[in-house]
């Protein structure tokens, strides 16, 4: 296999089986998905190459025929697109810590927290099975009690990160308007 490097005479430098196999795109040699690596390549490099001798071609007729086709497109030069904006004063850890997010996320409020004592009292004597029913009750029981508040927790954080993604995509709207008029 040749080496190829990229020159404008580079296609010619492609010995003629490498452009027959190229050309019946690998049938006669196993499908694309037989093919080597450097190949495979080289192949990407040989399509390029027609494409753009291609798309040259198509340019000049359009050249040929004048008027307004005889022009050369250029993207109408403003401002660079900048894409979604996002602030140094966001960061998470930032953000956790203030007043404000806390207060959202219904932390700065101290719940007394409810007695622990069982609501009927422990048997003397309770055998494994007992106590192992007993901490199952009081599990069921302190998770019932901290599902609602990691709901509404989970709930605040989704608000706040939407909120903070709806404010950097914001920025985004003026680019997709921009390239928009680049293009027409």
């Amino acid at each position: 296999m040749m080496m190829i490097v990229m020159r404008k005479d580079s296609l010619h430098s492609l010995n003629m089986d490498a452009k027959s196999r190229y050309r019946s795109e690998f049938r006669d040699s196993g499908g694309v998905e037989n093919q080597s690596v450097q190949e495979l390549e080289s192949y990407a490099v040989y399509k390029s190459q027609e494409t753009t001798k291609t798309v040259q071609g198509g340019e000049k007729l359009l050249g040929s025929l004048g008027g307004i086709f005889s022009r050369t497109w250029k993207p109408n030069k403003s401002r660079s697109i900048t894409g979604p904006v996002m602030t140094r004063g966001e960061s998470p850890k930032r953000r956790v810590n203030h007043l404000e997010t806390r207060e959202k996320l219904g932390l700065n409020h101290f719940h007394k927290p409810q007695s622990r004592t069982p609501k009927e009292p422990l048997p003397e004597s309770p055998d494994a099975y007992q106590k192992l029913e007993q901490r199952r009750k009081t599990q069921r029981d302190s998770l019932a009690m901290s599902t609602p508040r990691l709901f509404l927790v989970k709930t605040g954080l989704y608000k706040m990160e939407n909120r903070r993604q709806n404010n950097g995509l914001d920025h985004l709207q003026d680019d997709v308007r921009r390239s928009l008029f680049t293009t027409k």
